[in-house]
């Protein structure tokens, strides 16, 4: 092999162990989440910074630099360290070699939500475990316009158990950690906080953030102060006040004509939080409660459907 044909296969080692190394380290400065949050986050980022000092080294040390270039060449690289750790700049570059930092980045949230049940499992367990609460009786559900049905899964009930409580807010986990990475299925994965419905199963929104160690507010029926609107503990109870223009996730065991979770809604924008998803167990195909979300730029995720 002639030698210019091995500098040139030596160079190109040198430029994909850079690339890899860089890749590495600008998936783990999109997610803005603390490292001793994310081990996988530290772990790129230790071996990709690897790579790259390996890659940089070899290529130094291979040419026929002068001191000067030499210096040159680090003081480029030191005023580039900025730009790499700007997550927006990151973002960019990864768009420019075709790698969806987006899709990473919704992986790696993931990753904190405990996920116990098989993805295969989750569907079925979750129609199993309903089935215990399955009410036969011809009832009237719905809060502004009932609605006759021939049997309703009396989940709020159900909840009251600690055990059955915490089983359905593992189901939650479970199905956001499998789905949350496609957009297709849960179009933004992102949020500060939980929301429960007083009026709806609150011990079952409780337990979720509990799990996935979030902060949890409880959205009221009725307006706890008639004088002091412009205070959010209106209708939120919570042990501290969120930060403004944090996202919240609404979470409650179902949602039939969507009335409870519109009013949710409009408070969290009203006291200048963000919503663009609410998280429910089962999906009654009773009224329109998808659209009328919808039509508030709200998506309803639900585990399963029913009534159909």
């Amino acid at each position: 092999m002639k030698n210019s044909e091995r500098k040139k296969i030596s160079k190109l080692v040198v430029a994909i162990v850079f690339l890899i190394g860089l890749v590495l380290i600008l998936l783990s400065v999109v997610s803005r989440e603390p490292l001793n949050e994310e081990p996988l986050k530290t772990i790129l980022i230790s071996v990709g910074c690897s790579l790259l000092a390996t890659a940089i080294s070899t290529f130094v040390l291979t040419q026929d630099n002068t001191q000067n270039d030499i210096l040159d060449i680090l003081t480029e690289i030191n005023s580039s360290a900025d730009k790499l750790l700007c997550p927006e700049y990151a973002s960019n570059i990864l768009k420019e070699i075709g790698i969806d930092a987006g899709y990473y980045k919704r992986n790696v949230k993931a990753l904190s939500f405990p996920k116990s049940i098989k993805p295969s499992e989750i569907m079925s367990s979750v129609k199993d475990s309903l089935d215990k609460y399955k009410i036969e009786k011809g009832h009237s559900i719905g809060h502004l316009r009932p609605t006759k049905v021939e049997y309703f899964y009396d989940l709020i009930g159900g909840t009251c158990d600690t055990n059955t409580a915490q089983f359905f807010a593992l189901c939650l986990s479970s199905f956001w950690a499998s789905n949350s990475p496609s957009k297709d299925i849960i179009a933004d994965a992102d949020f500060d906080f939980v929301v429960g419905l007083k009026g709806g199963s609150p011990i079952l929104g409780y337990e979720f953030a509990k799990l996935i160690k979030k902060p949890f507010l409880l959205h009221e029926v009725t307006a706890r102060f008639k004088d002091k609107h412009d205070d959010m503990r209106t209708w939120f109870n919570c042990s501290e006040l969120p930060e403004k223009g944090t996202t919240a996730l609404i979470v409650d065991d179902s949602t039939t004509g969507g009335t409870m979770v519109s009013e949710a809604i409009d408070h969290l924008r009203k006291y200048g939080y963000m919503v663009h998803t609410c998280f429910v167990v089962f999906e009654p195909q009773i009224k329109n409660a998808r659209e009328r979300l919808k039509s508030k730029n709200v998506q309803l995720v639900s585990i399963i459907k029913t009534h159909i």
